[in-house]
């Protein structure tokens, strides 16, 4: 079976937000962790307004799924309002459970 690893890039539009930015990723993690699928979830800042999201799901059907329903939440609608549109850049990648790195 092919998990799904999702990359989320985007920035804040002012450094001003950022509190009430991280102050709804509790409630959007919950929300993720509910849906069928769900395995990981990690939230990487790379400069002060710059951020990227790396999600992982058991399977890309379930991740669209789950997108699906995230974007119709509140938490999310809020989130949005944080975030310059402009700036965000989605890339989801289908991968073999079984792949790995083989160094031998």
């Amino acid at each position: 079976m092919n998990s799904a690893i999702e990359f989320i890039k985007y920035s804040l539009k002012d450094q001003i937000f950022e509190q009430g930015f991280l102050s709804l990723q509790q409630r959007i993690y919950e929300f993720m962790q509910q849906q069928s699928g769900f395995c990981h979830r990690m939230l990487v800042q790379q400069t002060d307004l710059d951020y990227v999201d790396v999600i992982q799901w058991k399977s890309p059907t379930l991740a669209k799924r789950a997108k699906a329903m995230l974007v119709r939440q509140p938490c999310m609608q809020e989130m949005l309002e944080y975030v310059d549109e402009q700036s965000l850049c989605s890339l989801q990648l289908d991968a073999s459970a079984k792949a790995g790195l083989n160094n031998s």
